[in-house]
Order: C-alpha cells, then structure tokens, then sequence
C-alpha cells in the first residue's frame, strides 16, 4: 500500500496535470475568440471590404421629388446610408448618423440615406428623412431589380462608393449602447 506521502504527491501531480491542461485549453480558445473578432477592431472597429470590385448602379436612386443622386451630389466619394423605415435601430442610430455627417462634411464627401427596399406602408419618408437627421431619402427605383443581398443587407448600414458605383467598404453601425455606437460613429 502507498504511503501517506507518495498518495499526496500522486495528487498534486493530477491535480497540477489537469489545471496545465485547462489552462492551455482554454487559452488557446480564447486566443481563437480574441482572433476572430480582431478583424472588426482597430480602435474601435476596422471596417472590412464588402465585395472588392462590385458595384452598385447608384444612377438608380432617386429622391422623392425625382431627382436623381448623382445629379444632386458632386462629390466623388459617397457615403450610402442604407436605412429602413421599419427599422428600429436605424432611429435608434440617428446620433451615429450625425455624427458621421459632421465627419463627411469636413472630408467633402457626399452622406446620403438610402433605401433599396421598397416604401414599407408607404410611410412619409420626408418625416422619416427628418428624424434620422437628413432633408430626403433616395429610394431605388422602383422600375429597376435590384441586387438580392442588398434588398436583405442589415440595415442601418453604410456603404462607402465613388460616382461609378464602385464599393470601397461596407460596415454595419448599431447597437443599444450609446458608446459603442460611439465609437462605430468614430
């Protein structure tokens, strides 16, 4: 039979085997977590590129008395911010809007709301436009498809594109904490 001591050593041995072995565990999946979601970081959040090279055709959006977002904007960066009347975190994310607005001001680029889905209800989108913070809405042509993923795109959303359409970046900015929201502004 093992002495007192040999049996004490027998487990601290184990014992000391299996936390190594927890520890390493669980290190290793948090190394995996932590890896993931740094793709979204950099102070903050890293925006990731959409679809490199695709474009939308943005001649497509118009606003409520007609006219056409190319013909109102000239700038040649435009910020899409994809919104939906029905959606909630898109009024909740006004603030986020604003400031991003300020920011695109200063950089001289163009910030549009705009929606790919067709007028839920047909709700006032001039109200609408008013309290996320902006004079209009461009809506898609209803006459012309458009793309299945942005008809389903989580709104709110911003799209970065040039006047060709060309998508720069696509990021998703809202939560019910106001200092993320913050800092996705940021």
């Amino acid at each position: 039979m093992p002495s007192k001591i040999y049996r004490l050593i027998l487990f601290a041995g184990g014992f000391l085997s299996v936390s190594i072995i927890t520890y390493l565990i669980f290190s290793f999946q948090k190394d995996q977590i932590d890896h993931f979601h740094s793709q979204f970081y950099t102070e903050g959040y890293n925006f990731r590129q959409y679809r490199d090279g695709e474009k939308i055709d943005i001649s497509h959006f118009e606003a409520m008395d007609g006219s056409r977002l190319l013909d109102v904007s000239k700038e040649e960066l435009l910020l899409l911010f994809v919104v939906d009347p029905m959606c909630s975190y898109t009024k909740l994310s006004r603030d986020v809007a604003a400031y991003t607005k300020q920011t695109t001001d200063h950089l001289h680029m163009g910030y549009y709301p705009v929606m790919f889905v067709p007028n839920p209800h047909q709700a006032d989108l001039t109200k609408y436009a008013a309290v996320i913070g902006f004079n209009d809405v461009f809506k898609w042509d209803s006459h012309t498809v458009v793309n299945e993923h942005f008809k389903s795109m989580p709104t709110p959303a911003h799209i970065l594109v040039n006047r060709e359409g060309l998508i720069l970046q696509v990021w998703f900015c809202s939560d019910r904490n106001e200092e993320v929201r913050k800092r996705m502004s940021s």
